[in-house]
């Protein structure tokens, strides 16, 4: 199927956390260490980026996705889990949960994408990205891409373009994080950004009973908040709901356990604290 380069921390029950589109294991050591004081965390780079191998048979689907984390918690021996998702791990986290759904203890989802409808863009900006990816899915196309990114100036040109196509933190360093990219990443990538641009996650009749922690800022430049909790609120009978105040959809720099720490302290109380099903709060 694939083979998976992971980072392991923490005690306490199991959390599989689903990466977000870039996933290596150095942008996420921060968060893992934060959820390890409550839980037993396992983070994952996903098939095809860093050192874990492309799914075979491919091609990368949220569906494909689901069954790896279902292997890999049987490879760690745990029969009950808890799932976490960011952003487009958001989509990959609710296919875990519809295809492991009696295993699965608790859902925490931050910033998640939920559903196309709450991309920001235009609909020629969402076209484009969704051309551009299926073109991506061509083994010549991403060698051609690949060749490019050794020039300094493409590099630059290609990193305003990301910013201005997919609304990326300014800080954000496109033209470094554009040079480290392999094939097999930008393959995995094509198929991500299109399977998420044109995602709906069908309703759950009757919606889900685990408990799910959801926390996003109302200024997120990329998804609409209301519109994603909407999706959330369709999706779980017992919701907690976080709202913050950031002016970005991802820290402009990897988030260091300090800085996790103190603007996620109450997802941590909430984990240890949840309240029974069928009801909704704030936090």
């Amino acid at each position: 199927m694939t083979r998976l380069h992971c980072l392991h921390c923490g005690d306490g029950p199991p959390l599989i956390m689903v990466p977000a589109t870039i996933s290596k294991i150095e942008n996420w050591v921060g968060l893992a260490q934060f959820m390890g004081q409550r839980f037993r965390v396992t983070f994952f780079e996903l098939p095809g980026h860093g050192q874990s191998s492309l799914l075979s048979p491919g091609p990368f689907s949220s569906a494909r996705l689901a069954e790896v984390v279902g292997a890999l918690a049987d490879a760690l021996g745990h029969s009950r889990f808890s799932l976490m998702g960011f952003s487009f791990g958001g989509m990959l986290a609710m296919a875990a949960l519809q295809h492991l759904r009696p295993r699965v203890e608790q859902v925490i989802l931050a910033s998640p994408a939920l559903t196309w409808r709450a991309f920001t863009f235009s609909p020629a900006r969402r076209r484009g990205i969704l051309r551009a990816a299926r073109l991506l899915r061509r083994p010549g196309a991403r060698s051609a891409v690949l060749r490019l990114a050794k020039s300094p100036a493409f590099g630059r040109a290609f990193g305003r373009l990301l910013r201005w196509f997919g609304r990326v933190e300014g800080t954000i360093p496109m033209r470094e994080v554009f040079a480290k990219l392999t094939d097999s990443t930008l393959e995995t990538l094509s198929y991500q950004f299109g399977e998420t641009l044109e995602y709906e996650f069908p309703e759950a009749e009757p919606p889900f009973t685990q408990p799910c922690y959801f926390g996003m800022s109302v200024r997120d430049p990329l998804l609409d908040f209301e519109t994603t909790l909407a999706a959330a609120q369709k999706l779980f009978a017992n919701l907690t709901v976080q709202r913050f105040d950031f002016p970005y959809h991802q820290p402009p720099q990897p988030p260091s356990f300090a800085e996790v720490n103190r603007e996620y302290a109450r997802l941590l109380d909430w984990a240890g604290n949840k309240k029974a099903a069928g009801t909704s709060q704030q936090l």
